[in-house]
């Protein structure tokens, strides 16, 4: 799972005891997780000020975006609506432009107008998908892909790169690939 939050999300869907003592002891380090990137998150300005600090994925995500592609389009995906959600939060919070998201539970008008912002606004850099961007939708005005976390399958993959690397793109302009990591 790339974020406490999809982790979550997947456990609440699940149809098991969770009265059961090892789903609660779990539920409850669970929500400690979420506690630490909370916190994390409301003061990412600090972190991100002493590089030593950077050391979840979502820090790095932001110093990436920050000292490298700032100036750029960029599409960052994942695969839980969770995490995109989560992400789409902390962005926002950090980043003193336009971000639009496309994920799952978000109304249908506003996915069209997220869609339509990026590729027509130069205003709107950056771009948060979950799964449900992986096909059918014309992003090749982006210069970057960031994949905050990596599907199972190789076809996924190229489907994400495939929103980007499109007929109409400019031939010598490459699509930059980026994987976020984490140390721990």
């Amino acid at each position: 799972f790339s974020s406490p939050f999809a982790l979550k999300g997947y456990l609440d869907s699940l149809e098991i005891d969770k009265e059961n003592i090892a789903y609660k002891k779990l539920y409850r380090y669970l929500n400690k997780f979420i506690e630490n990137v909370t916190l994390e998150s409301i003061n990412c300005k600090h972190i991100l000020a002493d590089p030593d600090l950077i050391t979840s994925r979502s820090m790095k995500l932001l110093d990436y975006i920050d000292q490298e592609v700032f100036d750029k389009k960029v599409v960052i995906f994942t695969s839980y609506t969770e995490t995109a959600s989560y992400l789409h939060e902390i962005l926002e919070k950090y980043f003193d432009c336009k971000i639009c998201g496309f994920y799952k539970n978000l109304p249908i008008k506003k996915l069209d107008s997220a869609i339509n912002d990026f590729q027509q606004k130069d205003e709107v850099k950056i771009l948060i998908c979950d799964y449900t961007a992986g096909e059918g939708r014309n992003l090749q005005m982006a210069d970057c892909i960031i994949h905050y976390d990596l599907p199972i399958s190789p076809s996924e993959i190229e489907q994400r790169i495939g929103r980007l690397d499109r007929i109409g793109r400019d031939e010598q302009k490459v699509v930059l690939n980026v994987v976020v990591y984490s140390q721990d």
